[in-house]
């Protein structure tokens, strides 16, 4: 019975932790779509210019 108790509450932990998770991911996606769509003013060259960065590096690295 006992080893029944701790089976259920394992199994409650892990779908609790998958939903954080999950939670956690959509938010981060959210953020970077926001980031992603303001593409006025400094903060918008500021992201293209990493974005540059960021694909010039890995071109670089792959040949």
């Amino acid at each position: 019975m006992e080893y029944e108790k701790d089976n259920n509450y394992i199994i409650i932990l892990v779908i609790v932790r998958d939903n954080i998770w999950s939670k956690l991911y959509q938010s981060w996606r959210n953020a970077w779509k926001g980031i992603y769509s303001v593409r006025h003013g400094y903060f918008g060259v500021l992201c293209n210019s990493v974005e540059e960065l960021i694909s010039g590096s890995g071109s670089k690295g792959s040949v």
